[in-house]
């Protein structure tokens, strides 16, 4: 009779220690003016790379942020993308789009920073998918990368890359 309380209880909490969790506070330190580029694969063949200068502006406050994105089409049209970030479920959940599942948040004491790893099911390119945001800080340097594996695949591809230094 114990082992029918037990076992459930003990599958609660080894789930729950492996849960991960980012707090507002981290997502916080990205609050600031940056510029860099941004590189993508084309949505046409999946293969093909092109590369633009990319300015981002980042506002937090409590659980929900801001992410202004501008950059230059190769056409010469200026694009100007905001993107609103919610916190949900203890900092489990980052929903943006869709909602994704924190899968890792690891502190990099070293340069003052962290990396956050992001996952979830939905579409890319109009197919089905699992993707991965893989976001990394660090005092003067901040990347996201978009990792995509289409349903049917075993592998995952670079859709795009931001790569920020801190403006001034």
């Amino acid at each position: 009779m114990i082992k029918f309380f037990i076992i459930p209880l003990l599958s609660v909490i080894t789930f729950s220690l492996m849960a991960q969790s980012v707090s507002p506070s981290a997502l916080k330190q990205i609050e600031r003016n940056w510029e860099g580029k941004l590189t993508y694969t084309d949505y046409q063949d999946d293969v093909s790379k092109s590369t633009l200068n990319c300015k981002m502006e980042a506002r937090w406050k409590n659980k929900k942020g801001l992410l202004t994105f501008i950059f230059v089409e190769p056409n010469g049209s200026i694009v100007r993308d905001r993107t609103k970030i919610k916190l949900k479920k203890g900092g489990t959940q980052l929903v943006y789009d869709i909602k994704f599942e924190v899968l890792d948040f690891s502190p990099d004491k070293t340069n003052q920073g962290w990396k956050l790893t992001i996952g979830a099911q939905g579409k890319d390119n109009n197919r089905n998918a699992e993707i991965k945001n893989v976001i990394t800080f660090s005092q003067a340097q901040l990347t996201i990368i978009k990792l995509v594996k289409y349903a049917g695949t075993d592998r995952f591809f670079e859709r795009n890359r931001y790569a920020f230094e801190e403006r001034e």
